[in-house]
């Protein structure tokens, strides 16, 4: 796994035993329930907004700001090491 934070232009390489990853969905859940969401100041790994509305192929540390209020809906994050970005 490749880390890299927003501040920092080092990646960092980790290596992690299989029981540690998780699948992504390739679909979001039919109907929303507790078992498929994020909790508020949950701590995820979300891709990074770049300046033209094009998603990153890195993954950065966030906090859970708010869940989705709509079905498939949008989480608002807010990104380690810059106060000022969010992603809807």
């Amino acid at each position: 796994m490749l880390f890299r934070s927003p501040e920092e232009s080092k990646a960092y390489e980790f290596k992690v035993d299989v029981s540690n990853v998780m699948a992504l969905p390739t679909s979001s859940p039919a109907r929303r329930s507790k078992a498929s969401m994020y909790p508020l100041n949950a701590r995820v790994l979300a891709l990074w907004p770049d300046e033209v509305g094009v998603w990153t192929s890195v993954f950065y540390a966030a906090t859970v700001l708010t869940q989705p209020t709509t079905s498939p809906g949008f989480y608002n994050l807010k990104f380690d090491g810059d106060p000022n970005a969010f992603a809807d």
